[in-house]
């Protein structure tokens, strides 16, 4: 029992190496680089850690790109209205308020933000916030109907593209800090095709 016990201990590290460098071989394919990685345009510490920042940026991507399929002002949320009979007049709204929700802040928070030495909070907290307006969006069309589920829906829409915009800000700072200037382009691609699929 003890030699089994000890041997679990030694092969973690090595199992943790193997994972690392399939980690590496990954971002080497997705992003087509070779052994030298060049970070002029990040500090050297986030150097080191590109392909793990590459890939929370894309798996973060991946979700965003999915909940803006799930509450798509355009497609989604008025067709869910209408078969909840919340009325045509919150379905006219929806667009509006998105825009609204997502370039409005930008106008407000982006110089204030980056006034802050670390910003990455301004883009974890409001994905957060994201799926928490999601979630009640989901909520709200289970417990709720008519004029009462369109004023949720639409309030937590204007809530969500307002969390949207702000993150939005700070992840294009987030982005330039963590991963080098000839694989931001891949990344948003990486993002697009995970959230489009």
């Amino acid at each position: 029992m003890v030699s089994s016990k000890r041997f679990i201990i030694q092969s973690i590290p090595r199992q943790a190496s193997t994972l690392k460098m399939k980690e590496d071989d990954i971002y080497r394919w997705i992003t087509e680089e070779d052994e030298e990685r060049s970070c002029k345009a990040i500090s050297e510490d986030n150097c080191t850690n590109v392909p793990g920042n590459f890939y929370k940026n894309a798996l973060s991507g991946f979700c965003s790109k999915l909940a803006e399929q799930l509450v798509s002002p355009g497609v989604t949320l008025p067709w869910m209205l209408s078969m909840f009979d919340a009325g045509l007049g919150f379905s006219g709204m929806l667009v509006p308020l998105k825009n609204l929700g997502s370039l409005l802040p930008q106008l407000f928070v982006s110089g204030k933000i980056r006034a802050f030495p670390i910003r990455k909070y301004f883009w974890g907290l409001p994905a957060i916030a994201q799926a928490v307006f999601v979630a009640l969006m989901g909520v709200a069309f289970y417990g709720l109907q008519g004029t009462a589920l369109g004023i949720a829906v639409v309030s937590l829409l204007l809530f969500y593209s307002i969390a949207s915009g702000v993150s939005s800000v700070a992840f294009k700072d987030v982005m330039g800090n963590t991963i080098p200037k000839g694989n931001r382009g891949r990344l948003l691609a990486t993002r697009a095709t995970g959230g489009g699929v």
